[in-house]
């Protein structure tokens, strides 16, 4: 079977495995992804374990979901659920999205003996030699295929004995939904007009070094009683950062706002973006920000050197409280160097688009479907 005669005469169908539909940047492009494939003619199905906020992104729209009853996450009932949904699909092709899945739906791929691939989300250093680690790892090399999502991610894979295909396919954006975004309004949050604000989005886990931040907040506020900054999003270390906000002296312009859909109209609204990150994959919301035009603070780590330099952005230290809040306060006090280096930050992320990523992953398939058929 000729990749033509795929793309042409037998429309492919994808079955998506994912843990969930949570606020997470990983989820979010899974529901973008599923809706421009089906816009490709693509046969695109999702099963999922718990629902959540990006799920209604999908809901009423040819993306054809299957939910997968359990009672938590280590319930042994999900992989022969997996089974069955696989048995009922009969898709051309699996992808798997997070551990979870990259475990149990590898090996439900591997019983059915479906082609699978694997989604890498983030970079070596996600991944401490851990049994479970190990276990996805081994899982993973008899893939079909490694899609990453930044060239860290790829390195890890390309690092291992006999790894399986490679790709690197950046997150995709909904430029033109974005572009269109209007400014939120401070005093929605009890904040005055004037009000010049310094945002956090992410998920609440160790790798967003929260306690750094915070610290960084803390000493940009205290100086600079104009400025509040806001922390959108939740995650494991919700209650500790909200201790570690309490203990600060910017409690009343330090505020924990949790996952909110307006975020884009926060980023359109700010003075700086800020992500300081230990390690990443292809950070969504910083993307999202230069799509936007918010200037940007991000932390001097391979994965945002992929997507940004000193033109577009202003990079510090991690490591260092004190130097993360000197290159904030440079982000504030120079404005005619911050809008141009937001500007260039805004063209360069003209290069993705969900439309691009989407044939890309199309183009990957195929390949995939198609090396698995020519043996036949």
């Amino acid at each position: 079977m000729s990749r033509a005669s795929v793309r042409g005469g037998n429309r492919p169908s994808v079955l998506h495995l994912v843990p969930s539909f949570t606020g997470g940047g990983g989820e979010r492009q899974l529901a973008l992804l599923a809706l421009e494939l089906c816009r490709l003619g693509v046969d695109v199905h999702v099963a999922f374990v718990h629902p959540g906020i990006n799920l209604k992104l999908v809901l009423g729209s040819n993306v054809v979901l299957h939910s997968i009853p359990s009672s938590g996450n280590h319930d042994p009932a999900i992989l022969l659920r997996i089974l069955a949904v696989i048995r009922s699909v009969k898709p051309s092709l699996i992808q798997t999205w997070f551990r979870q899945m990259d475990v149990l739906g590898g090996i439900a791929a591997i019983l059915q003996d479906v082609p699978f691939l694997l989604s890498e989300r983030s970079s070596a250093l996600a991944y401490p030699r851990t049994w479970k680690n190990w276990l996805r790892l081994h899982i993973g090399k008899r893939s079909a295929g490694i899609v990453a999502n930044s060239d860290g991610g790829a390195a890890y894979w390309a690092a291992r004995p006999h790894p399986p295909r490679i790709a690197v396919i950046r997150n995709g954006l909904p430029l033109q939904v974005i572009r269109n975004t209007e400014p939120a309004d401070p005093t929605a949050l009890g904040l005055p007009v004037s009000a010049r604000l310094i945002l956090f989005a992410g998920r609440l886990s160790p790798e967003k070094n929260l306690n750094t931040l915070v610290e960084a907040l803390d000493e940009v506020l205290a100086a600079r009683p104009e400025c509040a900054a806001l922390l959108f999003g939740d995650g494991e270390l919700r209650r500790d950062v909200e201790l570690r906000i309490a203990a600060t002296r910017s409690t009343q312009r330090m505020r924990l706002v949790g996952y909110r859909e307006d975020l884009w109209r926060w980023m359109r609204r700010a003075a700086a973006f800020v992500s300081i990150s230990r390690f990443e994959g292809n950070p969504n919301t910083v993307l999202e920000a230069m799509a936007l035009g918010c200037p940007l603070v991000v932390s001097d780590i391979p994965q945002h050197r992929e997507i940004l330099d000193d033109t577009t952005a202003l990079l510090c230290d991690p490591g260092s409280a004190a130097d993360v809040a000197s290159v904030i306060r440079m982000t504030l006090d120079d404005p005619a160097a911050t809008n141009a280096r937001a500007e260039a930050a805004r063209q360069r992320s003209a290069e993705w688009s969900i439309e691009k990523a989407a044939r890309q992953y199309l183009d990957l398939y195929e390949t995939l479907i198609t090396d698995r058929v020519a043996p036949a």
